[in-house]
């Protein structure tokens, strides 16, 4: 579901340019089924392009290091899928503005991440083994929508380009903001 929120928000005009995926994760799953002429995967696992894909990954911790390893203004699409949550705040606020200082002016960046109300429902479905527990506790914090308007601003964006709204019966939210 994620996958398909984002695909929903990139123009078409953009990919004949490039996309980074942050936190993309082992499968490359978005990375692997979206349409554009050279793709990036960051995250800090170990991987290799499915077969027929011409994705490049970087083997990349966010936590560490949150100077992305991309020049400036040399990424059409920017997307965070699920991973929001999972970085500490000052690591978090950091990557944003890498982010900002990445993308290309029209450029875009896509994120999804839980809504408050779903930690609940989401610790108890780990309890019952319905979700993976380990990622579910690797949550730093659900931040507010507001929050999140607030860290995107501090990295540079327009508040009057953030976009936002709720997928998945209002359990998951999406942001999309034009640089």
């Amino acid at each position: 579901m994620r996958a398909q929120k984002a695909e929903e928000f990139i123009p078409g005009r953009l990919r004949d340019g490039a996309i980074a995926d942050i936190g993309c994760g082992n499968d490359a799953t978005f990375l692997s089924q979206t349409r554009f002429q050279k793709k990036f995967g960051l995250d800090r696992v170990d991987q290799h392009s499915p077969a027929g894909q011409q994705i490049k990954f970087a083997n990349f911790d966010l936590e560490v290091n949150s100077s992305l390893p991309f020049d400036n203004h040399s990424l059409e699409v920017m997307t965070m899928l699920a991973v929001y949550e999972h970085l500490k705040p000052e690591a978090l606020n950091a990557v944003l503005k890498d982010v900002y200082r990445t993308l290309k002016p029209g450029g875009v960046f896509i994120l999804t991440m839980p809504s408050v109300w779903a930690e609940p429902i989401l610790n108890v479905m780990a309890f019952f083994e319905l979700v993976d527990s380990q990622k579910i506790d690797e949550h730093k914090k659900i931040c507010t929508t507001g929050d999140i308007v607030k860290s995107l601003e501090g990295a540079g964006f327009h508040k009057e380009k953030i976009k936002f709204g709720y997928f998945e019966c209002r359990l998951n939210r999406w942001f999309c903001v034009e640089r």
